[in-house]
């Protein structure tokens, strides 16, 4: 009786494993499916990266549908640029965006993620005050009017309720999503995120796969030591192609 207790024991643990590991890789399969990823490079592209003095990301999150997109998602090439806007650099950046937008056009999906920093002033609430405003469907109006109050070196927290008025949001709902600090637990999130990705400071821009630190311009430059860096015209026109 023992030793047949014990063999009907080994086949039910068999059994189970055998179960456990379909189970699992089930699991991984949808997941997989589901989990949206930028692709691997080529060795060739890769090698063109280095060459540019950028960097290779992996395991980025591709766009989804939990970005903020301008263009469509289905372009061929798709940026997603880590911005704060309180962050001089990103109003900096934006100009090379707009070049690029007239450059290339619906070629280019342009995905915007927030990287509020608490170290920085101005960082969390104004960030938060660009996500209430996107709760209303006014999230560009908001940008372009943060990025240009950073230009006239006049942003600042303390007039987000005439922020508010000027691109005609609700204020009784915008005062109330800050008042709760609604979506401080998205910003907290998608700052830990980022870092996986190795961002660090704003603006990270994701060609693809191609990983841009930095306001890079649009045009290319050459540095104080004769060094080429690749601008984003030429960057952009490389995954075209």
């Amino acid at each position: 009786m023992l030793k047949n207790f014990l063999k009907d024991k080994r086949i039910t643990t068999i059994f189970m494993i055998v179960f456990i590991f379909i189970l699992s890789t089930f699991v991984f399969v949808i997941y997989s499916g589901n989990k949206k990823t930028v692709r691997k490079m080529t060795p060739e592209e890769v090698k063109s990266v280095v060459e540019a003095g950028n960097f290779v990301a992996s395991n980025l999150r591709g766009i989804d549908d939990s970005d903020i997109v301008l263009g469509k998602k289905n372009a061929k090439v798709k940026v997603i640029v880590y911005e704060d806007l309180s962050s001089y650099y990103s109003a900096e950046f934006d100009k090379t965006l707009d070049m690029l937008r007239r450059e290339v056009g619906d070629k280019v999906a342009i995905a915007f993620r927030p990287y509020a920093d608490k170290m920085f002033p101005n960082s969390i609430y104004i960030n938060l005050w660009s996500q209430c405003a996107n709760e209303q469907g006014k999230f560009f109006e908001a940008r372009d009017l943060l990025l240009g109050e950073i230009e006239s070196d006049s942003l600042s927290e303390e007039y987000l309720d005439e922020y508010s008025k000027r691109i005609g949001l609700n204020q009784g709902l915008i005062n109330e999503c800050l008042r709760n600090e609604k979506y401080l637990p998205k910003l907290e999130k998608m700052k830990t995120e980022a870092e996986k990705f190795d961002v660090y400071g704003v603006p990270t821009v994701f060609v693809g796969s191609e990983m841009i630190v930095g306001a890079r311009s649009f045009d290319d430059v050459v540095g104080n030591n004769g060094e080429k860096l690749e601008g984003m015209k030429n960057i952009i026109y490389r995954h075209l192609n």
